[in-house]
């Protein structure tokens, strides 16, 4: 039998509000595929629009409920405003559900 790790069951009960939360923030499909096309890198509002397939309004509210989180940051590039995750623990996420749910990991570049 292996022996029980002394301070894992106290650790989860003192994280688990936060991890539930965080949880809560990506159960939505738009959110999730806000991240996930943030992996390679910074997108243009519009970029991130079309690789996330949302109409701009639906960016707009999704992207400002993952900035709020700290999921995401962004920021004016002339006209244009420019997303991407700042997190690790969004990456981390969206790395572990394309090994459980896609065929092919992201690239590790940088589109534009």
């Amino acid at each position: 039998m292996m022996p029980a790790k002394p301070n894992s069951i106290e650790a989860l009960e003192r994280s688990a509000g936060q991890a539930a939360g965080f949880l809560r923030t990506l159960a939505h499909a738009g959110r999730l595929r806000i991240v996930c096309a943030l992996m390679d890198g910074e997108l243009s509002a519009s970029g991130l629009a079309r690789h996330a397939g949302l109409a701009a309004p639906a960016l707009s509210q999704q992207a400002m409920i993952l900035e709020s989180s700290g999921l995401i940051a962004r920021r004016r590039d002339g006209r244009s405003v420019m997303y991407r995750l700042s997190s690790e623990r969004a990456r981390d996420l969206a790395m572990l559900l394309y090994r459980m749910f896609c065929d092919t990991p992201p690239t590790k570049g940088v589109r534009r």
